[in-house]
């Protein structure tokens, strides 16, 4: 199970960030491609009003670079002093950005109601129950009365005994995922994270959880969630919209399509300058 210690042995030592996290994007055409066609569509209402964005494990600052556009100022929280080093090195003539390590838990870098929109995605899944409760304790806090976070969580733990049966598989894994009859991969997920878990955990905080896109990742089970979370008095857990997107990695391959197919023939703008359109108007 990736605990905070292998996580912080994880993205702060053993991973090699030779491509600052864009390998992740390959199924969708890049990160550009899957900044404006996927994430943005699912954010856009939220960033009118996100004066001061908080993002969640920036990593290198795949998304970081996109987000910058829509606020007067960003605050990445990650646990690896080496994703906060690099950030800093990458965005350095960017006066916007405060970027702080922790403890893996804590928010203590941010002021009490000052968060207009909270944001992580492909990072969190990797985090067990203990700090999604930790963050969204702390959420409840930060954000400003009214405020949203969109936070991309683990949703394995639907399949925990699922993925038992099949860790005791002894020969062939290869070959079933390879053919589809089993999806053997787990992308190391937080086995303790669920969708109702988060749902739970929202409400305990005092959070209002509005919305969830569970969804598939590089296979057909749907092992990952997208909740969004409002500062706002909690509802019943039954009044949340639930949607079970078994279609997301179609999106995916969809965008990658269009990505290929309409690829620029001349040289794309510098890493370090967000473009034209990621800005805030």
């Amino acid at each position: 199970m990736p605990d905070i210690a292998a996580n912080v042995n994880e993205w702060d030592t053993k991973y090699d960030w030779d491509q600052e996290g864009d390998e992740w994007s390959k199924d969708f055409g890049g990160s550009e491609s899957m900044w404006h066609g996927c994430l943005l569509p699912r954010v856009r209402r939220f960033l009118p009003a996100a004066g001061r964005i908080l993002e969640l494990a920036p990593g290198f600052g795949r998304w970081t670079h996109f987000l910058r556009g829509y606020c007067r100022e960003l605050i990445g929280i990650d646990l690896a002093p080496r994703c906060v080093e690099h950030c800093r090195k990458r965005f350095a003539d960017d006066p916007r950005l405060r970027l702080h390590a922790n403890d893996g838990y804590s928010l203590d870098a941010v002021e009490d109601d000052s968060i207009d929109f909270a944001f992580s995605f492909d990072s969190l899944v990797h985090a067990e129950a203990d700090v999604i409760e930790s963050y969204l304790n702390q959420l409840a806090k930060k954000l400003r009365a009214g405020a949203s976070a969109f936070l991309h969580h683990s949703n394995i733990g639907v399949y925990r005994y699922y993925f038992g049966i099949v860790r005791r598989i002894p020969f062939g894994k290869d070959w079933l995922h390879e053919t589809g009859i089993l999806q053997t991969c787990g992308h190391w997920r937080a086995m303790s994270m669920r969708a109702s878990k988060f749902r739970t955990l929202a409400k305990r905080a005092g959070l209002n959880c509005v919305a969830q896109e569970i969804l598939n990742w590089r296979g057909k089970l749907l092992i990952d969630c997208v909740s969004v979370v409002r500062k706002e008095p909690p509802r019943p857990t039954d009044e949340c919209r639930v949607w079970r997107n078994r279609w997301f990695m179609v999106e995916a391959q969809s965008l990658r399509n269009l990505s290929e197919h309409y690829a620029p023939t001349v040289t794309s703008p510098p890493r370090g300058q967000p473009s034209l359109s990621a800005e805030a108007t």
